[in-house]
């Protein structure tokens, strides 16, 4: 499959970034397509993703899912995408009853493949990267990437254990990510990417806490290549450019490409891909996990890595949330 992407802006808006368009590599779409070693059909035996959320950064509280689902409190049937919040007690308004991915298309053979929710009275989707065979394709995170970047593609499998361990969202702060900077910098004048700072600024700079650190050092910013996933999963900066996440001791971090000065993605012509707005949710999804007990449709053998995320304002953006999903499949 050419690699494509789905993006959706919630809260009537239209959200322009480097990732507008994503990686069409102009590879033959059935000479890609005969590199696929395994039949899309089978079933990796995945449970249910039960990963959830609520994104609640701004005066919106909408409920998101690990599986393809958004904005309904399923289990007691009720929509959960509120605008304006309000305390526990107060009148709701919801603006969406439901939300849910949908995506479909024809093989090479003009076989109908699809992985779609309604209601998610079914699985489509699950948790976790699929498998993919290095090397395949010439993506590299470390310079501006054009038309033909391609990343890595393969089999496109996953096994249940894969599926439970990415069951979960990963959260960053652009406000942390700022001020992890400031910290490192501040103390590792001299290394490699490191701009020369003057000692005056560093008097208030303090150290992350414990928490922050954490998230920052766990970022999943590389898939496990043992199990057969892309090195280059989730956005980060390369501050050494030496192709790895290496957080303290290199000073890499969750890449918000607009802070601490920096714009490096070209809107509309680098094809990389960074995080969006002051508090960011990250995760991954697949539709090869199991069979498509919502559609009894046949799987694509796709990849989707997602972004929920919102601003905190002083205008309408304030009421609006974003959800940014891209394919790596």
């Amino acid at each position: 499959m050419r690699k494509q992407l789905l993006l959706l802006s919630l809260g009537f808006s239209v959200l322009c970034s480097s990732s507008a368009l994503a990686y069409y590599g102009e590879k033959d779409l059935n000479e890609r397509n005969k590199k696929k070693s395994i039949s899309h059909n089978k079933a990796a035996g995945c449970a249910p993703a039960t990963g959830k959320l609520f994104l609640e950064f701004n005066d919106v509280r909408a409920f998101i899912e690990n599986g393809g689902s958004m904005f309904q409190d399923r289990t007691a049937g009720i929509s959960s995408y509120e605008i304006p919040k309000v305390a526990d007690g107060g009148t709701k308004h919801f603006a969406i009853f439901a939300g849910a991915l949908w995506m479909g298309g024809t093989d090479i053979n003009g076989q109908l493949k699809i992985a779609a929710l309604r209601f998610r009275n079914g699985n489509d989707f699950w948790a976790g990267p699929l498998t993919v065979s290095p090397g395949s394709g010439n993506f590299s995170p470390l310079s501006p990437q054009g038309d033909e970047a391609l990343k890595d593609f393969g089999e496109a499998s996953i096994t249940a254990e894969q599926c439970l361990a990415y069951d979960r969202f990963y959260t960053i702060r652009k406000s942390e990510v700022i001020a992890f900077n400031s910290w490192f910098e501040c103390n590792n004048q001299g290394l490699v990417g490191v701009p020369v700072v003057e000692s005056t600024s560093c008097n208030n700079v303090e150290a992350p806490s414990a928490e922050v650190l954490n998230r920052i050092e766990n970022w999943p910013a590389h898939g496990d290549v043992a199990n057969g996933q892309d090195y280059y999963l989730a956005p980060f900066y390369d501050r050494d450019a030496d192709g790895n996440y290496n957080p303290l001791s290199a000073g890499d971090y969750p890449w918000y490409d607009d802070i601490v000065g920096r714009d490096d993605i070209e809107c509309g012509a680098d094809r990389r891909i960074s995080l969006f707005g002051d508090e960011t949710h990250w995760w991954v999804f697949n539709d090869k996990g199991n069979i498509h007990t919502e559609t009894s449709g046949q799987p694509i053998g796709m990849e989707i890595r997602a972004q929920a995320f919102a601003f905190a304002t002083n205008d309408e953006i304030n009421r609006m949330t974003f959800l940014q999903l891209w394919t790596n499949q």
